[in-house]
């Protein structure tokens, strides 16, 4: 409730700088405006919704399912590596 309260204030001065003309300020004055009443909107609706609305965190499996590469990409980094290791061989000159 603090926030959606700091949020009206700083709608407030955005207002009373646009009237007064000190427009150097708005960008600041919009950035907490809308800081706070993000977080305070979102503070009410995690409240009051459901348990549907929040997220699950995700599996062990499920992290590790996405950090795993396709085999053509393993392929692909092997042959690269096989490459590279090739170039950085002392070469024997005659």
């Amino acid at each position: 409730m603090i926030e959606l309260a700091l949020g009206l204030y700083f709608t407030a001065t955005v207002f009373y700088a646009l009237a007064n003309g000190i427009y150097g300020t708005l960008p600041f004055l919009v950035l907490f405006q809308i800081g706070f009443l993000y977080t305070g909107l979102l503070s009410i609706v995690q409240q009051y919704a459901g348990d549907g609305v929040v997220l699950e965190p995700a599996t062990e499996e499920e992290l590790l399912s996405q950090l795993q590469f396709p085999h053509e990409l393993r392929a692909d980094r092997a042959r690269r590596h096989r490459r590279l290791a090739r170039l950085d061989r002392p070469r024997l000159s005659h």
